[in-house]
């Protein structure tokens, strides 16, 4: 605001002169500020802030060149200008002055109001759509005139049913505040940080989980008090960012919703990360484990199972640490507070495909043991590494991914999985291969690990829909 007053004050000819020889700073409960310089002897007092304000504490009116007395009818007149204006999203300051006397802000003369266009970022419409589809409530508390609140609500796209000023959240009990809050009231002006501070209080005691943003000294007890603390990087004090958790380096609300996109796909990625990793380690336990107690002599050896556990297990599994957000990321819900990594449907999925995994694994081993003990360990052996697509399928089959371009949308994820495979292949069919105890695989097995592998998928989304239908937890 300052530097746009600046600006227009150099195009009107209007030079930077005199000493400032006294001031009483704007606050948001003020709303108003005051400063009085000294020219070359001449002391004149400056105000500006809020029109209601500032006509409340003028008497005269600049006319031209002339000083004229002001009365109510003119009062009355240049607020309604100055809703006119507000409602067409400007933000309007009054100005006004007088010769040196105490107290500095009595008897003011009126001199003119100033719009100011500060129009929103086109990309916060969108983002604001997004919110609303991502379950995120926005909600607006400004300390801009009711009228200019409306108007940018208006074109950012937030649903309000009504707007409340800071007054009137003076005069309102948490009660009544919170049956508006519920009713869907969600602009708020004319507010200091103060009402900021109540209304944050009482959105988390209802079980929200509340984001807010602030750039001045007074808003630090609200970014502190937030579950997400988010200042303003360009325009927001030192005392703001040391009181948030985010600092906007571009002030941009639209970056704020990118910090939500990415924040769950984080989440939807370590969830599937340990998802992964699990399921393979509950069916290596299964095998070893039943391998020991009723078939000795198929136990994997150590160097089989570290094989699998770093290097066919360990790179799909960092790929997927990186995998893209999905198209629905910011069409769901917020999850719950207390929800953990490991919900109740992964649980499931991890236990039943785990196990399922092994039975198959096993099946192959079975199934091959006629060709030969070392064929047949080498069938299992190979078995853990043909499961990897399998077990990705069925993830991506929780996904609820429909197109073939959003299953290979994460290329580091492919070239990991072929990787794997050409490994094993180099494995099984160079001088490696007695390092770890295994022998060349022929067609029939193949053609066994090609059947348990179309099993294991079937398997695996049928177990998935499975799980889908007893929980309606995300994946």
């Amino acid at each position: 605001t300052d530097v746009a007053l600046k600006e227009f004050s150099r195009n009107l000819g209007i030079k930077e002169e005199g000493k400032r020889i006294d001031e009483i700073p704007f606050t948001s409960e003020r709303k108003l500020m005051t400063v009085a310089y000294d020219f070359n002897g001449k002391r004149i007092v400056f105000s500006k802030g809020a029109p209601e304000v500032v006509v409340k504490k003028c008497n005269r009116i600049l006319w031209g060149k002339r000083v004229a007395p002001l009365d109510e009818g003119t009062k009355k007149k240049i607020l309604e200008k100055n809703k006119e204006f507000a409602s067409q999203a400007y933000r309007v300051l009054a100005l006004a002055y007088k010769e040196y006397k105490k107290p500095l802000e009595e008897n003011l003369i009126f001199i003119a109001l100033v719009a100011l266009s500060d129009p929103p970022r086109p990309e916060v419409k969108e983002a604001v759509e997004e919110c609303y589809s991502a379950g995120i409530r926005v909600i607006m508390i400004t300390g801009d005139n009711p009228e200019t609140a409306k108007a940018i609500a208006r074109e950012v796209g937030i649903k309000s049913e009504g707007v409340i000023t800071g007054d009137e959240l003076d005069k309102l009990s948490n009660e009544e505040l919170k049956e508006h809050l519920d009713r869907g009231v969600n602009i708020f002006a004319r507010t200091s940080p103060f009402h900021k501070l109540r209304i944050l209080e009482l959105l988390q005691s209802d079980g929200h989980v509340v984001a807010m943003t602030g750039d001045g000294v007074n808003d630090a007890l609200a970014l502190k008090r937030a579950d997400v603390g988010i200042a303003m990087g360009i325009r927001g004090t030192e005392v703001a960012k040391e009181a948030s958790d985010i600092i906007l380096l571009d002030d941009n609300f639209a970056t704020i919703r990118n910090a939500v996109k990415e924040g769950r796909r984080i989440f939807d990625n370590i969830r599937k990360f340990v998802d992964y990793l699990l399921t393979c380690n509950v069916a290596e336990v299964m095998v070893v484990l039943l391998a020991t107690l009723a078939f000795p002599f198929i136990s994997l050896y150590p160097m089989q199972i570290l094989w699998i556990n770093f290097i066919t297990d360990g790179l799909p599994a960092i790929a997927l640490s990186v995998d893209p957000a999905r198209p629905d990321v910011m069409k769901r819900k917020p999850r719950r507070r207390e929800e953990g990594i490991i919900n109740k449907k992964l649980a499931m999925l991890i236990s039943g495909i785990g196990i399922k995994k092994s039975l198959i694994i096993l099946g192959t081993f079975l199934a091959s043991l006629p060709l030969g003990v070392s064929n047949a360990r080498a069938t299992l052996f190979t078995g853990f590494i043909m499961y990897e697509f399998v077990r990705i399928a069925v993830i991506r089959y929780n996904e609820k991914l429909t197109s073939l371009k959003d299953w290979l949308a994460n290329r580091f994820l492919v070239y990991s999985l072929l990787l794997s495979l050409c490994l094993q292949l180099l494995i099984l069919y160079s001088p490696l291969a007695p390092i770890f105890k295994v022998v060349p695989l022929g067609v029939e097995e193949w053609l066994i690990l090609l059947v348990g592998t179309l099993i294991g998928l079937g398997s695996g989304i049928l177990i998935a829909w499975v799980v889908d239908k007893l929980t309606k937890e995300e994946y």
